[in-house]
């Protein structure tokens, strides 16, 4: 064995930050912010299918189309703030997946409820970006979808 292969006693700091952050990842603060999360997202999606259903078109008695609220700038860029709001927050949470696998490590995945988590957080950006991009989101049919 050579002397560069012998462990060092003196900690790397990427291991003073893994050991910081196992007691924050694990902590009930940390936790009750992820559901405020979850709920607070859960609001936006809510508040954005509201909207969509009110600005989509329904046919009237004579087949003109009716909407109860007429495609402004206004609405577009609340769509939008909407949105980018939405997937910021999924972010957060594809970042903690990340954190909770750079810090616990692969094993962390095997526990079936997390590796669930991690599976439809994934699903759930995956989707989003791909309705908001393909165009599907401006023709409602993510919601029927959905």
């Amino acid at each position: 064995m050579t002397l560069a292969a012998l462990p060092s006693d003196k900690p790397t700091a990427w291991h003073r930050t893994k050991a910081w952050l196992r007691p924050v990842l694990h902590s009930k603060y940390f936790h009750l912010t992820m559901i405020y999360l979850v709920l607070f997202d859960l609001v936006l999606v809510v508040i954005d299918l509201i909207l969509s259903l009110y600005a989509s078109c329904v046919p009237g008695e004579d087949g003109t189309c009716v909407t109860e609220l007429k495609e402004s700038d206004a609405l577009v860029a609340g769509k939008a703030f909407l949105f980018w709001l939405s997937v910021s927050i999924l972010f957060i949470f594809v970042i903690e997946i990340f954190l909770s696998l750079a810090v616990f490590g692969f094993k962390h995945l095997m526990n079936p409820i997390t590796g669930f988590d991690a599976l439809v957080i994934l699903s759930a950006v995956v989707t989003e970006l791909y309705f908001h991009y393909s165009g599907l989101e401006e023709t409602g049919s993510n919601a029927v979808i959905m």
